[in-house]
């Protein structure tokens, strides 16, 4: 049986940073988001000459699109959207935003526009998240790592490099939160709340997972998805998933929060081997071959839409498109 969270808030990170910068706080964050987002692709813009230590990749990338005069020019000479929020911050780069005189010769045409609407969708996160909200959540768990001491390099080596420094870090600081709310409870003898596992969820970042193939949506090949428990390989054997094995505490909260929150129908709690978080998108209609028994679900955080359709007499015989909505029972 699965338990299924759906929306939860939580969000990958954007752009990677050196993770215990002392300049980097909330107020930079916003200053650079609201610099950017006032860009468009004629914006002039002028790049300091030799900023980035020569013989390096970061070093080779920026002569290429440091000749740039326009941000479409540098998005089309190889800027990546990191480099160009770095540069801003580093003031290696000055955008000109207030400059009315349109760049006729700018190299790029169509490929520079298509660059641009990447960077403008990467800004703004996979499924309309913002960098801004991006960063702050980014900043609130590098901050909890930083109180902590916690040496993120040693960390690292002690996985196994599969996640980004961020990605760990994010997720790190969300199992350290989660410990710290169970001992708390624990002692004062309360349960967890659904504010307990708000913030947690604030703190977890998702790997992109292109595994779900039957929830992609139209036009996107990978989900924020995370899975959390037993799963079974094509051995057909039963594997503990990695999340679950090197975050304990931050399954066993979502895990005491289950027993905590019991819906008062039932008499007993409920049993599952698996959780299933998503985040930032709706799943196009599907289903889940590997449920046995009923399942659960539950969403968190601010949002639009997020509504449950749900098909009860499906008996699998027709197929998903010819499912009548007049039979759906939509659970908000």
């Amino acid at each position: 049986k699965q338990v299924h969270g759906a929306e939860a808030a939580a969000a990958a990170p954007a752009f990677h940073q050196p993770l215990m910068a002392p300049r980097y706080n909330e107020t930079l964050f916003e200053t650079l988001y609201k610099s950017v987002s006032t860009w468009s692709v004629e914006t002039a813009i002028k790049f300091e000459p030799d900023a980035k230590r020569p013989g390096t990749k970061s070093g080779e990338r920026y002569q290429k699109y440091s000749k740039a005069r326009t941000v479409g020019e540098a998005l089309f000479y190889g800027a990546s959207c990191d480099d160009l929020l770095h540069d801003l911050h580093k003031k290696y780069l000055i955008a000109k935003v207030h400059l009315h005189k349109q760049i006729e010769d700018a190299a790029g045409g169509k490929a520079e526009e298509e660059k641009w609407q990447k960077f403008i969708s990467r800004m703004r996160g996979p499924a309309g998240s913002s960098l801004k909200l991006k960063q702050k959540k980014k900043l609130k768990a590098m901050k909890r790592l930083s109180k902590l001491g916690i040496d993120l390099k040693a960390f690292k080596q002690e996985r196994n490099g599969q996640e980004t420094c961020d990605l760990q870090a994010q997720r790190l600081a969300a199992d350290l939160a989660a410990h710290e709310l169970l001992t708390k409870a624990e002692k004062a003898g309360t349960r967890i709340t659904n504010k307990h596992i708000k913030e947690v969820l604030d703190l977890w970042a998702f790997q992109k997972n292109d595994a779900r193939q039957n929830v992609l949506p139209e036009n996107k090949t990978w989900v924020h998805s995370d899975t959390l428990g037993l799963i079974r390989d094509r051995m057909g054997r039963y594997m503990i998933t990695g999340p679950a094995r090197d975050y304990p505490h931050f399954i066993k909260i979502l895990c005491k929060w289950l027993s905590d929150m019991r819906p008062p129908e039932l008499s007993v709690d409920f049993p599952f081997t698996t959780i299933s978080l998503n985040y930032g998108y709706s799943a196009k209609r599907h289903r889940d071959g590997g449920n046995h028994g009923p399942s659960m679900a539950v969403a968190f955080g601010n949002f639009k839409g997020g509504a449950l359709c749900y098909w009860p007499d499906d008996d699998k015989t027709l197929p998903l498109e010819e499912l009548r909505d007049e039979d759906k029972v939509r659970i908000d």
